[in-house]
């Protein structure tokens, strides 16, 4: 896909996120498949965390904060990128409730696009 063609789909995408994104966590995160997949992958992850809890993680393409929020939890510094403000707006809520906006920076970006230097 290129120029106009990846722009109306990166839309669409945008679109339906920002329409369901009320209720992402509470419906989409909640089925038996989503939640063995959460423990499955949460099982995995940690295990390639930095031991530096300094250290900036990126979770690009997060959209809620499903995994933002227990890295910050656990004292990391978090960079949440998503294409869906809708999503992204729901994941500063539920960071502020946590006591936890200021370890984390959140930005609206597409993740085939990321601004950010190689490390």
């Amino acid at each position: 896909m290129h120029g106009k063609e990846k722009e109306e789909a990166n839309e669409v995408v945008r679109a339906l996120f920002d329409q369901i994104c009320l209720d992402y966590d509470d419906v989409y995160l909640q089925g038996l498949e989503a939640r063995v997949f959460g423990l499955v992958t949460w099982k995995h992850l940690t295990q390639y965390l930095p031991q530096d809890k300094n250290s900036c993680i990126l979770d690009a393409g997060g959209g809620t904060g499903r995994w933002t929020l227990p890295l910050a939890k656990m004292g990391y510094r978090v960079v949440l990128c998503d294409l869906s403000p809708g999503m992204l707006a729901q994941a500063e809520r539920t960071l502020r409730q946590e006591g936890l906006s200021d370890r984390v920076e959140i930005r609206v970006e597409d993740i085939t696009r990321l601004p950010f230097e190689d490390e």
